[in-house]
């Protein structure tokens, strides 16, 4: 008993910990965040926040040996195990759609070619230089955007603008996916506490 016990509330925590790292990630990326994303950013706050409060029962029902207190937090863990895998295959599915950045910075170049400054945008932002290089402006004029302040090279945008879609995926999407494993251990083995539990409770009756 003590054992499954131990188990159970290792699991709480780290459920807790990955929770608040699930919601300082969406915090943080928040400003930076399109408008078609935040419906995801917010899910994934409401989700981190109710897994906080979920545990806090769990940490209740472990520690007392409630049998109730228990069997709330196993059927809590199981629901928000279900909603997170929900949320993180929706958001994958969204981010799939998105138009890939060669697309994106091909039709701009057609757009530069014609007379319209409109790679200016991305050689801005990303401080970068064509869809690969210095080499994408032969025999056309180099626009100002493709030289930084001391007149330093800038490299491809094509390059710059996968970094920064991978950057943006790869750190939510750990520690979304480790959440969900913990989160499903910690159904497991509250599961297996509270079957204990049951037991003791008959056995007692007797």
């Amino acid at each position: 008993m003590v054992s499954i016990r131990s188990l159970a509330l290792v699991f709480n925590i780290l459920s807790v910990f990955l929770a608040v790292a699930v919601i300082v990630i969406n915090v943080t990326d928040l400003p930076e965040t399109s408008k078609e994303e935040k419906p995801f950013s917010y899910g994934f706050l409401v989700l981190g926040g109710a897994t906080i409060l979920v545990c806090l029962v769990g940490f209740v029902g472990a520690l007392k040996g409630h049998i109730c207190t228990t069997w709330v937090y196993a059927i809590s863990q199981l629901v928000l195990l279900i909603a997170m895998i929900a949320l993180m295959t929706v958001s994958k599915m969204h981010h799939e759609k998105k138009t890939p950045p060669e697309e994106i910075l091909k039709l701009a170049f057609e757009q530069q070619k014609n007379g319209k400054d409109a790679m200016v945008e991305y050689q801005e932002k990303y401080q970068c230089c064509g869809i690969n290089g210095y080499g994408d402006y032969i025999g056309m004029v180099l626009p100002k955007s493709c030289r930084g302040e001391n007149n330093e090279d800038h490299p491809g945008c094509l390059g710059k603008m996968k970094s920064e879609v991978e950057d943006n995926l790869s750190a939510p999407q750990f520690v979304g996916w480790a959440l969900m494993v913990v989160q499903m251990a910690s159904f497991v083995w509250s599961t297996i506490l509270g079957v204990r539990l049951n037991n003791k409770a008959r056995r007692a009756q007797y």
